[in-house]
């Protein structure tokens, strides 16, 4: 039981990981619709994020409201509408509406998927389910990506079809999982103190900075795989998958990783990313463009539970999904955000103005995170 319990609410971590998939089929529909702009054509990727942002920020009085049981089914049910809209989208405007809607069913749930597992486990359980959970979503875009990069073979509009998924898996959560409550008694509602603020602030900071430039990773690697003429729009979604098969590695051995690590597993998943775009620097040959890949897609599967870990373990099991809903937001707030940070990092479109504007972000942060793990490592010998 507990078996198929944990299975479902796993399951439902497969699809928020998913919606960048689709930036492999950005070179059918500029084809598809030859008015788009190039920033229109990469909303069609990032506009799912703006919506789940919405929604995680008013999941946390939802879930009060109609429970999270029914939360999660409402959500699955909506990606299941949104991605019949998406393959008879008639103009890039009804697809845009698509992918909105898209995101408002997986913002529903979105903080759900972590803090249904705070809630439910405890102590070395709930940090390995955490991996799993974020292995989850790798899986998810892993299998997301295979399918896609297949359905493009058919059209633009088959890729989309990738999000009837969601269907069965909401029959596994509805006949698998519980209600969970989360309501407390308005008395009994603990307060944030400030060095609580300052603590979950500085690892918002921390996820909106290394999300943004995943996002960029999932936007730029397809096109490059074209535009450096080592392929088509299918093997360009090749390197999604490579991206996602990092992450799923990274979430199984991210329990390990934390051990051997303790505080300086954020700095290891940012120096993979800071790797996986040094990478970019290489040769035009697909071992370069697979190689940012990877790396980048294990600096997911490490920074993301380790900075939710350490948020959960500040606070109290009932402040877990408030906190949960902060770091939520800031994720997508950047992926959304990532198509105009595009802009602003590389104003000419310039391939290598990008990589080299994101490698000096992407080495202060490294830098910073090293000199305080040297701080903490002799604050604590002193001590």
């Amino acid at each position: 039981m507990q078996k198929r319990l944990i299975g479902s609410l796993l399951a439902i971590s497969l699809l928020p990981m998913t919606t960048g998939i689709v930036a492999s089929a950005t070179p059918q529909l500029a084809m598809a619709f030859p008015t788009a702009s190039a920033t229109t054509l990469n909303l069609v990727v990032t506009l799912p994020s703006f919506a789940m942002m919405v929604l995680v920020l008013a999941s946390q009085v939802l879930v009060q409201r109609w429970g999270s049981k029914c939360l999660v089914i409402i959500g699955l049910g909506l990606v299941a509408i949104a991605a019949g809209l998406a393959m008879v989208a008639p103009t890039i405007k009804w697809l845009l509406v698509a992918r909105l809607l898209l995101g408002v069913g997986l913002g529903l749930y979105n903080a759900l998927a972590v803090s249904l597992i705070s809630r439910l486990f405890q102590g070395v359980q709930r940090q390995r389910l955490l991996g799993y959970q974020n292995a989850a979503q790798g899986l998810g875009a892993l299998v997301g990506a295979l399918a896609v990069a297949g359905l493009l073979l058919i059209s633009w509009r088959a890729a989309f079809g990738f999000y009837l998924i969601s269907l069965p898996i909401m029959l596994a959560y509805l006949k698998n999982v519980p209600e969970v409550s989360f309501k407390t008694p308005v008395q009994a509602a603990p307060t944030l103190t400030s060095s609580q603020w300052v603590k979950i602030g500085a690892q918002a900071g921390l996820l909106f900075v290394l999300m943004t430039f995943y996002m960029l990773a999932t936007l730029k690697l397809p096109s490059l795989m074209v535009t450096r003429k080592l392929g088509t729009s299918s093997a360009g979604a090749m390197l999604l998958v490579v991206m996602s098969l990092g992450t799923v590695l990274a979430g199984l051995s991210y329990q390990w990783v934390k051990q051997h690590c303790q505080m300086a597993t954020s700095l290891v998943g940012t120096l993979a990313m800071l790797g996986g775009y040094l990478a970019l620097l290489g040769p035009a040959s697909r071992w370069w463009l697979v190689s940012s890949a990877l790396l980048i897609g294990l600096s997911f599967g490490w920074f993301v539970p380790n900075i939710f870990g350490t948020v959960t373990q500040i606070v109290l099991p009932v402040q877990a999904n408030l906190v949960t809903t902060i770091l939520m937001t800031s994720s997508n707030l950047a992926n959304f955000s990532a198509s105009f940070v595009l802009v602003w990092l590389a104003p000419t479109r310039s391939q290598t103005q990008f990589i080299w504007h994101s490698l000096f972000i992407l080495g202060s942060l490294s830098s910073f995170l090293v000199i305080r793990q040297f701080m903490f490592r002799r604050i604590t010998s002193m001590n």
